[in-house]
């Protein structure tokens, strides 16, 4: 039924149709598909065969998160950081984000430094904040390795390296960002780290 609901989403081997999707998608979560649950939810955050409700999408990411899917966290982790379509709570929020980082997700390792780096809904901690920007960096999530320069630059939350600054810079030029290879290529010319 996944599947199928897929095959309909995407117009591969049927005429491409969001409604039908939509039907195929929700018998699939309704007898339980974990996946199926966390496609219906991103449907309904996107309105994509459905109408959009962010109160739907909740319940079924909600569901496929109870069953381990661990990648609706990020998204019902941000429904709580918003209270859109939910009560709005940071510990919830952090919780769904912890789940989805400690599965890989390199987005919410960066949404969790953010809070433990603001003291959103948790005590404020730089050294937290660094080990989250650590492993979302790790990971690839460029705005951790902003994050995660930054912190080495200014000393926050590690021992200042200029030299570990400079390795993050570049790695996040290599992007193709420019303002961020003008970032890098300042820091040569100052003499940052090199």
């Amino acid at each position: 039924m996944v599947m199928l609901g897929l095959m309909n989403l995407e117009g591969a081997c049927v005429p491409q149709s969001n409604g039908d999707a939509a039907v195929w998608m929700r018998s699939a979560a309704d007898k339980g598909d974990a996946r199926a649950q966390y496609l219906m939810g991103d449907m309904y955050r996107t309105g994509t065969g459905v109408l959009q409700s962010s109160r739907e999408a909740s319940k079924w990411f909600s569901r496929s998160l109870d069953q381990g899917f661990s990648k609706a966290g990020r998204y019902l982790g941000s429904l709580y950081e918003s209270g859109d379509g939910v009560i709005k709570s940071d510990k919830r929020a952090m919780a769904c984000f912890e789940i989805a980082a400690n599965n890989g997700d390199a987005q919410c390792c960066s949404k969790l430094g953010s809070l433990y780096l603001n003291g959103t809904g948790v005590q404020k901690s730089d050294k937290d904040a660094f080990q989250w920007f650590k492993r979302g960096a790790e990971l690839g999530d460029v705005e951790s390795q902003r994050h995660l320069s930054n912190m080495y630059q200014k000393g926050q939350g590690v021992i200042k390296s200029e030299s570990e600054a400079l390795k993050w810079k570049s790695a996040i030029a290599e992007h193709g960002n420019a303002v961020d290879q003008y970032n890098l290529a300042l820091s040569y010319d100052n003499g940052e780290g090199v």
